[in-house]
């Protein structure tokens, strides 16, 4: 079995973890300093190309609990920047889930998050976002590990990847 790390790459199929139920959104991640490049155009990106031998994760999280978020920020000069972040549950309580989360502890990341409209963000882009939460819930219907992202200082709010259909888009993510 592969070894789950982040800095070995994911893969659904290579390293999944246990499904619970079969209603769930899927977010891909990557280490940021492992893309190498991207290609942008009036806020959407349209490809990205990761250093050699690196590989993102392939993430399910339970439908609906998945939440992106920027909220505006001003200096005291009147600069302009914003907070990015992404927050989200797995429905999973098992050590093997808390340790494959707890594995986010420290990188840089980005994320790329599909959205219900069919429309895929893109949440740190440049500088990443860091891991800031990651907490258990215990309620009847709500078991599983919250986590979330966060990033300050964005002179840009979040962007669009791949701005095609959801097939293809889902397959170019797999790629990579």
């Amino acid at each position: 079995m592969p070894n789950c790390t982040f800095s070995s790459g994911f893969s659904a199929t290579g390293c999944s973890l246990p499904t619970v139920g079969t209603s769930k959104d899927d977010i891909w991640l990557f280490n940021t300093s492992e893309i190498a490049s991207y290609t942008e155009s009036s806020g959407e990106i349209s490809a990205f190309t990761l250093t050699t031998g690196a590989s993102g994760y392939k993430m399910e999280v339970r439908k609906g609990s998945g939440h992106v978020y920027q909220e505006k920020q001003e200096d005291d000069d009147g600069g302009i920047d914003y907070k990015q972040g992404y927050e989200a549950v797995i429905n999973n309580t098992s050590t093997t889930a808390r340790n494959f989360i707890d594995n986010f502890n420290g990188p840089d990341v980005t994320i790329v998050v599909k959205r219900n409209d069919d429309t895929f963000d893109v949440i740190g882009l440049d500088e990443g976002v860091r891991m800031v939460r990651m907490t258990e819930s215990t309620r009847s219907g709500e078991l599983g590990y919250n986590f979330a992202f966060e990033g300050m200082g964005f002179n840009y709010v979040t962007k669009k990847v791949f701005d095609t259909d959801v097939a293809t888009t889902t397959a170019m993510l797999d790629a990579l």
